[in-house]
């Protein structure tokens, strides 16, 4: 099991039922959002006692239709701003329930959110500790929490102590 793997599906699963009436189905096995289709992925960093970032990376067809929702207007007039801005918003409300869970005080950095096709996204110093990926309607999003080194060792020497 990946550090806080179970309670990111329970709380993602919350916040894309509660927030928009869709239901995020876990993966068994990790899929990549759309390869080579257009993506928007949001970053949101964590600092403090626990240093790392939480990245939702959704296809656009799952961004356009969380922005229909979030915004009330239907799909085809979901502008690109309206997409990123509900990419931000559920990066915002995932990090901010994930910063909830670690250990220390922490802090969480305003979003970002970046579009387009064939990209990678590195946050320098950091490694992913749980990938957890979702359906919703047959399109995958994925949300990675990532580590940086010092915090990775501390989730580490958690997670063996669980174990």
């Amino acid at each position: 099991m990946q550090y806080l793997e179970q309670e990111i599906i329970s709380l993602t699963q919350y916040i894309w039922g509660a927030t928009l009436n869709l239901e995020a189905t876990p993966h068994d096995t990790p899929v990549t959002p759309m390869p080579g289709g257009r993506t928007l992925d949001g970053v949101i960093n964590i600092t403090g006692a626990w240093a790392g970032a939480l990245v939702l990376q959704v296809p656009e067809h799952v961004a356009r239709r969380a922005a229909a929702v979030m915004f009330e207007v239907p799909e085809a007039s979901a502008s690109l701003e309206d997409m990123q801005d509900a990419v931000g918003e559920l990066t915002n409300m995932t990090g901010g329930n994930v910063k909830a869970l670690l250990d220390g005080h922490c802090q969480l950095s305003l979003p970002a959110v970046v579009e387009g096709r064939d990209y990678s996204i590195r946050v320098p110093g950091s490694e992913a500790v749980t990938r957890v990926t979702f359906d919703i309607d047959g399109e995958p999003f994925v949300v990675s929490l990532l580590a940086r080194s010092d915090a990775n060792r501390s989730a580490e020497r958690r997670s063996a102590s669980v174990a």
